[in-house]
């Protein structure tokens, strides 16, 4: 019975590591993008289209790095 207790509590353990991963990326994604968004504000010295440009390039490198850690 205690190797069935055993791979029940790997399973909890390994459960709430995902929780506190997903928890973590979730608050480190809207921290960039608050920071984004401040960063690229009224005030920056590019044209609307170079802004955009600049955001998407921005958020694609956000999302390939969560890749590379997943």
């Amino acid at each position: 019975m205690s190797p069935l207790l055993s791979e029940e509590q790997k399973e909890q353990r390994r459960k709430k590591r995902e929780r506190l991963i997903i928890v973590i990326v979730v608050l480190v994604v809207l921290g960039l993008t608050i920071w984004e968004t401040n960063f690229l504000g009224p005030d920056f010295p590019f044209s609307l289209s170079q802004r955009v440009i600049l955001y998407a390039l921005l958020n694609i490198n956000i999302i390939l790095l969560l890749l590379l850690i997943f």
